[in-house]
């Protein structure tokens, strides 16, 4: 048994344990470095007082993760918890040349001393052990930056050749990342022809959630997250490399390998109209619970009445936090009132001839053509640079004149499909409008009124539908 003088000399040590990747997340790599640890303390007589886990976290220049546990293992250091941090290897500890020299400031102001399963023990008290410590850092991390390049080379390379990245499945396609999956791909389709129209993402995301669709994470949907999927360059079938659309040696823009969901100039106008989102004005508001929210005005103030829930279901009320003077309490019922406003707008649209009044067809960007000559004018001069025909002085004014020729047409376009694209009224079935989902339902009254004015009414009157006034928008 040991007396209590030998008892007070055992030394207190702290396991640190990391693996920088760990893909399934079962720490079987840290598990196999805590054996191999605690085998050398209970070889050198350490009393292990804590084990601190970094799993999945690199430790070289290259990586972004901080490394909690390393930096609470330094700070208990420098409280006096231990005097021995023990690791399986130098490079487990740090691959950074710069936390090495904090490992050496730790030794020189508390004594902490390094100890590791198969990298020795340097004697940090000493002019040569510290020089061998920085041999052995400097080893590690330019051996870490080397891997770092070939990784960067390898994923630069997948990306020219249009190869799928590494990762999980994207929405939209199947195990194989090339392969569409059709289900998927008809909700993409989907969503991009609802918010085309003018339909929100909140209100795309609460019917897919509604309906149990969920992530290729197998997580519920957010508007961020749709517009993350909707915004990717994937869609239209571009590679991306480090947040942009890859090029190869020549400066093409690099096409995967997969199948394309989106044709071109549905992608480009799905994303002038994501931007116009984005920075629409703060009094638009987002998906609405009710037919008329927002539609409905206060025939004495003018202000926008919205539905709120009432026993008989819901109801349209001029408020003062809507913007309205408040005092005089406009209000309609709900349900009646949807229903009137549906049937008379069916009944304007059903007496229109709509088949006959598209006007012409869609009009089409003067420049497109320019825009297309562009990207294959710069491949151009970059072939003839590469093969030696030209110089670099010659070259890259050129592709820096073109470069931004082409930046100020793709504006030029985004602005005309802005002006341009507006929900297609000539192509809804009119017959089958009760079955529409609100978001669509209002979509097609906002197309064809300007609003619906509610005049006041006596309390405790019964609904009157002569209390409704529409204002019809002008052709």
């Amino acid at each position: 048994m040991l007396n209590p003088v030998s008892l007070s000399r055992v030394k207190r040590a702290a396991i640190y344990l990391r693996i920088s990747r760990d893909r399934e997340g079962l720490e079987l790599g840290v598990q196999r470095q805590e054996q191999d640890c605690r085998a050398l303390a209970e070889r050198e007589g350490y009393e292990v007082v804590h084990v601190y886990r970094d799993n999945d976290i690199g430790a070289s220049t290259l990586s972004k993760k901080s490394r909690p546990e390393y930096e609470a293992m330094l700070d208990a250091a420098r409280a006096g918890d231990f005097e021995i941090v023990i690791a399986y290897s130098n490079s487990r500890l740090t691959r950074r040349l710069r936390e090495l020299l904090d490992l050496i400031d730790l030794y020189n102001a508390h004594g902490t001393k390094v100890v590791t399963v198969v990298s020795g023990s340097d004697d940090l008290s000493t002019a040569d052990g510290r020089m061998t410590a920085q041999i052995k850092g400097s080893v590690d991390q330019a051996e870490a930056e080397r891997m770092g390049e070939r990784i960067r080379r390898a994923h630069l390379q997948r990306a020219q050749s249009g190869t799928t990245n590494h990762g999980g499945r994207p929405f939209g396609w199947q195990d194989d990342k090339a392969t569409i999956d059709n289900s998927e791909a008809m909700l993409i389709r989907e969503a991009v022809a609802d918010v085309l129209e003018g339909i929100g993402l909140r209100a795309i995301t609460r019917r897919w959630n509604e309906a149990g669709v969920l992530t290729a994470r197998g997580n519920e949907w957010d508007h961020r997250a749709l517009r993350q999927l909707l915004r990717a360059p994937r869609l239209a079938g571009w590679r991306v490399h480090r947040g942009e659309i890859a090029r190869d040696a020549d400066g093409l823009a690099v096409r995967g390998v997969w199948e394309p969901i989106l044709d071109q100039d549905t992608y480009d106008r799905l994303q002038v109209a994501l931007s116009g989102r984005a920075g629409r004005s703060p009094g638009r508001r987002g998906a609405r619970r009710y037919l008329l929210s927002g539609i409905a005005r206060c025939g004495t103030c003018g202000a926008r009445m919205y539905g709120s829930t009432t026993p008989a279901g819901h109801a349209y009320t001029c408020r003062k936090d809507n913007g309205g003077a408040g005092s005089h309490n406009v209000s309609v019922a709900g349900v009646p009132t949807d229903e009137a406003v549906s049937a008379v707008v069916v009944a304007r649209l059903q007496g229109e001839d709509l088949a006959t009044s598209t006007g012409d067809a869609s009009p089409e960007f003067g420049q497109s053509e320019r825009l297309e000559e562009i990207p294959a004018k710069i491949a151009e001069l970059m072939g003839e640079y590469n093969a030696g025909r030209l110089s670099g002085a010659v070259v890259f004014p050129q592709v820096a004149k073109l470069e931004s020729e082409q930046a100020d047409l793709t504006v030029e376009r985004d602005r005309f499909i802005a002006a341009t694209s507006v929900p297609d009224m000539h192509h809804v079935d009119i017959d089958g409008f009760p079955m529409l989902n609100t978001d669509r339902q209002r979509l097609i009254i906002e197309q064809v009124l300007e609003a619906v004015v509610i005049a006041p009414s006596r309390k405790g009157a019964p609904w009157d539908p002569d209390r409704i006034t529409y204002v019809w928008r002008q052709s």
